[in-house]
């Protein structure tokens, strides 16, 4: 990263001295978020969260009487509290009024909130907490000037953010709002925030600009390229030829369903599925036609769970499978009315698999990626003693099982890998589970070097303060853009990052990849 020597610094009454560095590409954008509302697109580590500090200290300038009172609320919403924390030191540290800073977090009484929302002028919340309030009447937004909505890319659909701004604009006609995002996915997504936030400009920055290349520190990705053993290949045969004939059942009762079996996807089939059950609860109950409904219905379940063992068995290995079908098998057991679920686990594809993967595990198999896995960190950890390190699994089996692995490396004393799992709340059928509480000390942990290697599911992906990675590494891909942006995003902030992908040959890993590397170009 090529930062020029001298640094000047912004220089405002409500900003700290010496706490903003002078970038001309923020100062343009700022200026262009004055009268509009807004939507800020830029790389992470690049300062969304400055501009809006900087927007915030503009509005409460603005609203500032001759005596130094000022007369007005700016709201910074984010989505989890660890980020409210983040964000409210983030703006006591730049700007000169800590004492009417604060947050509202859902443990605080409704009564001490109310008194809070009353005496700060900037307040840090969640939407969650910001809805919630509104709706009980605990205050109201007359008197809030800026609302900024951090990672605004959630603004679809029902999501929490959509129910604030439409409450925000009943209340306030005139009130601003300014959207924070590091990438904001497909034109359909673009368009349905913008509407949902009455977003009017969108400001957007790319690392290939020149005012902005010289602050970012490149990121060197690598895929690495994994073969899939026979055993696993034979496994799925077995299975895809059982979905193959599932799909030719549906087929033959007028299911429209892909002409092409092999290209079928999970996403296709919830989708019909979805259609299927929205006709079912139109038609009254006990009839031929509800019949054919739900075993129509309980057909398009099998096919959904046959793909699900599939990208399994494919991606992440012969536990997660394992713990798969037998998540199905206890579901089976203790529901009464599970006979669906227990003629899937009774055929006999299943059965054959169940027996191939035991087999499997007795002689030690796992995947592949697990190897080449343990191998990349040892690799960094040998070339850079106090690496952090980070890798994403989609799923909690394969982030025990890649744990543990990596922590048997230095049970051998060959390297000092010390790694730890960081997973979502324990949900029911899920396995363990983390508070926010035991997810913040592990992140200390992991900030002080006690942990240098993490491994985590989505919950990593936003909504934590995360300290910088010297390496991300993908144990397997998302189809998703704005995820994958998200896991990148985690390294290459401040210094030079690396990310490594993990794909397995022939599989859905290398459809995957495609699927936002296609998406990249075509938002480029």
């Amino acid at each position: 990263m090529s930062k020029a020597l001298s640094v000047s610094y912004i220089s405002h009454a409500l900003l700290a001295k010496n706490g903003i560095e002078n970038r001309i590409y923020q100062q343009k954008i700022l200026h262009n978020t004055i009268y509009n509302n807004t939507i800020i697109v830029l790389p992470a580590g690049m300062g969304k969260t400055i501009i809006a500090t900087l927007l915030i200290a503009y509005y409460l300038n603005r609203h500032t009487k001759k005596s130094g009172k000022i007369t007005t609320k700016c709201i910074f919403l984010t989505s989890t509290k660890p980020l409210v924390i983040k964000r409210t030191a983030i703006l006591k540290e730049k700007l000169t009024i800590p004492e009417h800073i604060n947050f509202i977090i859902g443990t605080i009484p409704n009564e001490k909130r109310t008194k809070l929302f009353q005496k700060a002028t900037i307040l840090v919340m969640t939407p969650h907490v910001l809805y919630n309030d509104l709706i009980n009447g605990l205050y109201d937004l007359r008197n809030v000037s800026l609302i900024v909505f951090d990672e605004c890319h959630r603004a679809t659909g029902d999501h929490v953010y959509v129910k604030v701004a439409n409450v925000y604009f009943l209340q306030k006609s005139d009130g601003k709002i300014l959207g924070l995002a590091t990438s904001l996915g497909n034109k359909r997504t673009v368009r349905e925030v913008c509407d949902n936030l009455k977003i009017t400009a969108v400001e957007g920055k790319t690392v290939r600009d020149d005012d902005i290349s010289s602050y970012h520190s490149p990121k060197k990705q690598e895929c690495r390229m994994v073969p899939l053993p026979k055993l696993f290949q034979d496994m799925r045969t077995i299975l895809e030829k059982q979905l193959y004939k599932f799909i030719e059942g549906l087929a033959k009762k007028n299911v429209q369903v892909p002409d092409d079996p092999r290209r079928v996807t999970i996403k296709q089939l919830v989708e019909l599925q979805s259609k299927y059950q929205d006709k079912l609860s139109t038609v009254p109950l006990r009839t031929k036609l509800s019949t054919i409904l739900k075993l129509t219905t309980a057909q398009i379940s099998s096919c959904i769970r046959l793909l699900q063992l599939i990208e399994r068995i494919e991606t992440q290995g012969l536990s997660s499978a394992r713990n798969f079908i037998d998540k199905i098998q206890n579901r089976a057991l203790q529901n009464k009315k599970g006979l669906m679920l227990r003629r899937f686990c009774s055929l006999k594809s299943i059965k054959t698999v169940q027996k191939m993967l035991e087999e499997g595990l007795n002689e030690g198999y796992e995947h592949p990626k697990v190897i080449e896995t343990i191998e990349i960190i040892k690799k960094q950890i040998s070339e850079k003693s106090d690496s952090k390190i980070l890798i994403f699994a989609n799923y909690r089996a394969s982030v025990n099982i890649i744990v543990d692995e990596l922590n048997k490396v230095n049970d051998m004393a060959e390297t000092n890998v010390s790694a730890a799992g960081l997973i979502g709340h324990k949900h029911k059928g899920a396995i363990g589970g983390l508070s926010s509480k035991q997810q913040m000390t592990l992140l200390k942990r992991f900030e002080e070097g006690i942990v240098n290697v993490i491994v985590a599911t989505s919950v990593a992906e936003q909504g934590l303060d995360i300290t910088e990675c010297d390496l991300v590494l993908f144990y397997d891909c998302v189809p998703d853009q704005i995820r994958a942006h998200q896991r990148r995003n985690r390294t290459g902030k401040q210094n030079q990052g690396r990310v490594i992908v993990l794909i397995t040959k022939g599989t859905i890993d290398e459809r995957y990849y495609w699927v936002v590397k296609e998406a990249d170009r075509k938002l480029n």
